[in-house]
């Protein structure tokens, strides 16, 4: 029987935002795939696809928490120390880790699928949303595999699909970092006044639709001669 494992994940280890590549035509079979996945798991609705990508460095005993103020409608993501997360903190955004090996025979576990949150929630109400468990571990072992078979496992994680408040339809989420205080702001905007270098994080992938939930800026901009190459466009919000 296939079991899921909980591992630590190095937000640091993952790619810099503005080092990513923006979601493109590559990448359209594999979240076909995992559409039916989800679709025949009955979890179009609770899993999204992630973008992995970090910001800026985070201490070995540190993770990223997010906190929403429904006032004045902001998500407030920084890092804390991993013994001061409490019951109410759930993991939100997960990548799936090569599986750990037997200390006897050095052979990988296949009975074992091993992810690692990335990323955290802190929930006003427990009841809002079901943390991942173990009824989840077919679904997440398939998409794994779709990730593996399309050369993406490093690219893509899975995130839970949470609403924080609602948005208007003209509005989208926009996820901002101040590097010097190790801070992500998200706030809504409308969407033709965000700006052109932001980048889609977070996708659901409900039938017949690709839905971006969520975006974040890009601090560096893509040169016009080769879309995988970067240069400096303007420092990161101070």
């Amino acid at each position: 029987m296939l079991r899921l494992a909980i591992a630590p994940a190095q937000w640091s280890e993952l790619p810099d935002i503005d080092e990513v590549r923006p979601l493109n035509d590559s990448d359209t079979d594999c979240f076909a795939s995992i559409r039916e996945v989800l679709r025949n798991h009955g979890r179009l609705d609770r899993f999204g696809v992630a973008l992995l990508h970090s910001h800026f460095s985070l201490d070995p005993d540190e993770i990223m928490v997010e906190c929403s103020d429904d006032e004045s409608r902001t998500l407030l993501n920084k890092p804390v120390r991993k013994d001061e997360a409490n019951s109410s903190t759930i993991g939100t955004v997960w990548a799936f880790l090569h599986g750990q090996t037997s200390p006897e025979t050095g052979d990988q576990i296949t009975s074992q699928l091993t992810i690692g949150p990335v990323q955290w929630t802190k929930l006003r109400n427990t009841d809002d949303v079901q943390p991942l468990n173990d009824s989840d571990t077919k679904c997440l072992a398939a998409i794994r595999d779709v990730l593996i078979a399309h050369g993406k496992l490093g690219r893509f994680g899975i995130s839970l699909l949470l609403s924080h408040f609602s948005l208007s339809p003209d509005e989208i989420m926009l996820e901002s970092s101040d590097d010097e205080k190790r801070t992500l702001v998200t706030k809504p905007v409308k969407g033709e006044d965000a700006e052109c270098n932001k980048i889609g994080t977070i996708w659901a992938l409900r039938d017949g639709d690709v839905s971006t939930m969520a975006w974040c800026r890009q601090y560096c901009r893509r040169s016009e001669w080769n879309i995988y190459s970067h240069r400096n466009a303007h420092k990161k919000e101070k």
